[in-house]
């Protein structure tokens, strides 16, 4: 399409040719009229009452040339403009106009341009070239076009532009050629080196000057350090089916590790076959099928390094490769109710290509089908993988039902030092399989637990744990008792003993609860009950009271300063 240019509203028009230094007119002086230039055709393009609407050039011969438009546009109608004194109403005016565009005129200009290279791929009807990361072999890329008349070479160029360098860059400069192909077209090339930059996905775009263009995608990848099938003989019968796949952990340990912080930019490779008369091949899943007798290469070659692996296959008519065995993936397996897990059956040798049939042994606890089980309710079976000839191999799954819970009866408790109590665990639900309960305590040295029956514990707090012991201690000195005498029965709660912080720890001792304040210098014991103790003792006894005052006296005189200190503290 030739390119055209607006000229809306124009009157009177010229158009000249001009060269570097000054307008140099063709000899006509008027392209529109005349066409003489070298190296363009200028035609006008006029609506019906001759107005020009726009030019259109068309090239006749390879070159650049400056083409000079020139044109009048006429302003009509009441124009007022004031200088000083004077006023001009309904003027006319002519407003002159003139540009000077640049004109390449290529030879049999670019109509078909194409993309190619060793290992480009179709996806989605769309280029695309894989680059391995860390490489620093570059990877070629040509672009091979034709003109419009193929039979004759065009002097159009093509240029290349890289969407994002941090991805890929363009190693050198682009390099040209020309060949002729067996049918006598001229073809011209251009081919560009790629290099890696980083994991990452862009595009490069080839263009000519005549806007024909093509895109690649460029997708950069992590390697496998090697390409290695599962099988590299295959005999088969004829209409029979196998899959062949590649080993995906030969990566090296830098590049398994940037896999894992860079999901989705692995090894990408793809299968073919030598001869499809005999065995086709799916490229990506790797399945295939023999159609016809005669020996085919399958091969799997990686997309980001080239690397690549191939298996030999035999097809013959009624051919049953002898199995010796069939090893399982898994000889034990234990699953929950709802549960799926796959197995894996490989028939030895691996020449030896057999189907294998699944079986389960009870479907009622578990089915298979294609070695994927899954299990229905509690027990356990057998799944068996069978070959062709009867050689197979088993593997014992146990089906069970999860726990979905473990609740306790209580969910706190204040124990007496050396004190204990029962606590007990229910597992639901109360069909799950294995309800074993192990009992724990965070630490040992304030309580612990042990086993009574199923689902039963005894707790104990400890008798000498060192805040007890400390705590005791201190009580003592508080109130200068000596020798081995017990203090009243007093509990600590064992949260507040955990981070051994007897400051705030907080202690019961008959029902009532004291604080343990800062440095245990304001503690105070409430023995309320211990009063009540003596008070029954004493109204039960008034007839007797000289003779048991005087008991009470001699037993307790030198002690009286530790049991009513605390009294008057509370004002009791």
């Amino acid at each position: 399409m030739p390119p055209y240019l607006c000229v809306k509203n124009f009157r009177d028009m010229s158009i000249t040719v001009t060269d570097e230094l000054k307008d140099k007119n063709d000899e006509t002086g008027d392209l529109l009229n005349n066409d003489s230039n070298e190296f363009v055709t200028v035609r006008k393009e006029d609506d019906s009452s001759g107005r020009y609407q726009a030019i259109s050039m068309y090239g006749k011969k390879q070159g650049d040339a400056k083409v000079r438009v020139s044109g009048t546009i006429r302003l009509e109608g009441d124009i007022h403009s004031e200088n000083n004194t004077t006023a001009l109403n309904d003027a006319r005016l002519v407003l002159q106009v003139s540009q000077l565009y640049n004109i390449h005129v290529a030879q049999n200009p670019i109509s078909v341009l194409t993309l190619s290279a060793e290992r480009l791929a179709q996806e989605a009807k769309e280029n695309v070239i894989y680059l391995e990361y860390g490489s620093k072999n570059a990877v070629d890329l040509k672009a091979s076009y034709m003109g419009e008349d193929s039979s004759e070479e065009t002097t159009d160029s093509v240029t290349w532009i890289v969407d994002n360098a941090s991805v890929a860059t363009i190693d050198g400069t682009p390099i040209p050629a020309q060949t002729t192909t067996p049918e006598g077209e001229k073809m011209g090339m251009s081919t560009i080196k790629l290099l890696p930059q980083a994991l990452g996905d862009t595009k490069v775009v080839a263009k000519s000057s005549s806007e024909k263009s093509a895109e690649c995608k460029i997708r950069v990848r992590l390697a496998l350090d090697r390409i290695s099938l599962s099988r590299r003989n295959v005999g088969i019968d004829v209409n029979k089916e196998f899959t062949l796949s590649v080993d995906e952990n030969n990566y090296s340990k830098d590049n398994a590790k940037l896999l894992e912080q860079n999901p989705g930019c692995q090894d990408v490779y793809r299968f073919s076959s030598s001869n499809e008369d005999v065995v086709t091949i799916d490229p990506i899943t790797g399945k295939a099928k023999s159609v016809a007798e005669g020996e085919a290469t399958i091969k799997a070659v990686s997309l980001v390094s080239g690397r690549s692996d191939s298996c030999t296959v035999k097809v013959q008519g009624g051919y049953v490769s002898p199995a010796e065995s069939v090893k399982l993936s898994e000889k034990e397996l234990t699953i929950n109710v709802g549960e799926q897990a796959s197995l894996t059956a490989t028939v030895l040798p691996e020449d030896a290509v057999q189907s294998v049939e699944w079986s389960s042994s009870d479907d009622k606890i578990a089915t298979v089908a294609g070695g994927v089980v899954t299990g229905k309710q509690d027990g356990t079976v057998t799944i068996k993988a069978k070959a062709e000839n009867g050689v197979s191999a088993t593997c014992k799954v146990k089906v069970k039902v999860p726990v979905a819970s473990v609740t306790l009866n209580k969910t706190e408790l204040f124990l007496e030092v050396g004190g204990s109590e029962s606590l007990k665990a229910e597992v639901l639900p109360k069909e799950a399989t294995d309800k074993k309960i192990t009992w724990t305590t965070s630490d040992e040295n304030i309580a612990t637990v042990s086993i009574r029956d199923a689902g039963v514990a005894q707790m104990r707090l400890a008798e000498c744990d060192p805040l007890s012991r400390e705590l005791r201690s201190k009580v003592q000195q508080r109130h200068k008792i000596r020798g081995k005498r017990r203090l009243p029965p007093c509990r600590i709660r064992a949260d507040d003993l955990r981070n051994g912080d007897i400051q705030n720890a907080e202690i019961h001792t008959a029902g009532h609860r004291a604080v343990a304040q800062p440095f245990l210098q304001h503690l105070r014991i409430r023995i309320a009950s211990a009063v009540h103790t003596l008070a029954v003792a004493f109204l039960s006894s008034l007839k007797r009271l000289p003779e048991l005052l005087n008991r009470f006296l001699s037993a307790h005189i030198k002690h009286l300063p530790l049991w009513f200190s605390p009294l008057f503290s509370y004002g009791i």
